[in-house]
């Protein structure tokens, strides 16, 4: 059983300048802004290895579908991703995960203790980073995150408690640990200027958020290249959609993909809803799309 790989989509040129530069000043941000040597190495360990900046994308994508200039919320794009980042650092600590983006995770080789302060660090500058577009923006980020942390207790306490969650429950924690930050990355931007399409947006991202950590999972699972990977059947009781249909549905591999993968189409489809009749966000649809797997 085969899946397609990671979709690419052409951003416009107004879209795509902006992350470039969003990418390099993430990757260039320097010892003096860290204040400590020890503190630089460890906060800028994955950020040396460039992700995909899905989420700041989804920032100037947002402004850019609005009728903004894109260029203008760089900034509110790097404090989305260096948020992210923190988050990666955290989860892979109590989650006891060894390897990140194709290196050590931050806490092999740094210690937990370095870890855990880089991460805050990362947090302390993505609310700098953002503090120019006022206090209704940086509540949106604040709420995101504390979404986020609400959500790794959920899935901290299904560890913990050795259990299984059901698919409601699989889905209340991505909604909260991976989907609340894509529903602000989506609209930030919106609820900057106060315009109409900000809740919508958010909606809009919800569902893709829980559509991307279906994606992961499946990807995870399967031992696919670029993945996490390894075999999650020595992960323990950490949700993951392909365990969680095993378990609850009495699936075995193939069939738990297959249902994910249509669980997956299912939020594709309810975000592809909440922004039926707006022509201006068909890039934003589409560029969502990368995210959509097909069974081959």
């Amino acid at each position: 059983m085969a899946l397609d790989s990671f979709r690419e989509t052409k951003l416009p040129h107004e879209v795509e300048l902006p992350l470039r530069s969003v990418g390099r000043k993430l990757s260039g941000l320097g010892r003096n802004q860290f204040i400590s040597d020890s503190l630089y190495r460890a906060s800028m360990h994955l950020m040396k290895r460039k992700g995909k900046l899905i989420r700041p994308a989804l920032v100037l994508l947002g402004a850019y579908l609005i009728g903004e200039r894109p260029e203008r919320f760089r900034d509110l794009a790097m404090s989305a991703e260096l948020l992210h980042i923190s988050s990666l650092i955290h989860d892979d600590i109590i989650d006891k995960d060894v390897s990140r983006r194709g290196v050590e995770a931050v806490h092999v080789k740094y210690g937990s203790e370095a870890a855990i302060l880089a991460g805050d660090a990362l947090i302390s500058m993505a609310i700098g980073t953002s503090a120019k577009y006022g206090e209704r923006v940086i509540g949106r980020m604040s709420a995101s995150a504390m979404e986020m942390c609400a959500g790794e207790m959920l899935d901290y306490g299904f560890q913990k408690d050795r259990r299984r969650p059901g698919v409601k429950e699989y889905e209340a924690i991505a909604r909260l640990k991976s989907a609340s930050l894509i529903a602000t990355c989506c609209s930030i931007a919106a609820v900057y200027k106060k315009h109409r399409l900000a809740l919508k947006l958010e909606e809009f991202g919800g569902h893709i958020g829980i559509a991307f950590q279906m994606r992961d999972d499946i990807l995870e699972y399967a031992g696919a290249p670029g993945s996490r990977g390894g075999s999650m059947e020595r992960k323990g009781f950490r949700p993951n959609i392909i365990a969680v249909l095993k378990s609850t549905c009495l699936l075995d591999t193939d069939g738990a993909i297959r249902m994910a993968v249509e669980l997956q189409q299912k939020h594709m489809d309810a975000a592809t809803e909440c922004l039926a009749g707006e022509r201006s966000c068909k890039l934003l649809i589409h560029y969502a799309n990368r995210i959509r797997l097909e069974l081959q």
